[in-house]
């Protein structure tokens, strides 16, 4: 699940950049976009940062975390939650990215 930029987004801060460490221990940095809620279950949007304006849109099940104000991030592994979060964020973010899938 891919986007290119088509204007800046809304101001964000440091604060709004999440580390990631993917399988092979590779850090990947993401911009938090959004929490949407799905089924009753929460999901974390995230739009990693590249430097030719192009990626990917990550989406990940939020649990809360063994750690007080902290929450882990579950990949999701259903490809028909995986389209239906991805098609919220589509509708959301459409005027700010181009999406291709």
């Amino acid at each position: 699940m891919g986007y290119n930029e088509n204007e800046e987004l809304e101001e964000y801060t440091e604060d709004d950049i999440i580390t990631l460490t993917d399988e092979d221990g590779n850090q990947i940095q993401a911009l938090y976009l959004d929490t949407v809620e799905y089924e009753g279950q929460e999901y974390a949007a995230l739009m990693t940062l590249q430097s030719d304006e192009s990626g990917e849109i990550l989406i990940f099940r939020i649990e809360d975390s063994e750690y007080e104000d902290m929450d882990d991030y579950v990949p999701v592994e259903d490809d028909r939650i995986l389209e239906a979060v991805y098609g919220i964020v589509k509708e959301r973010f459409g005027d700010d990215l181009t999406f291709t899938d």
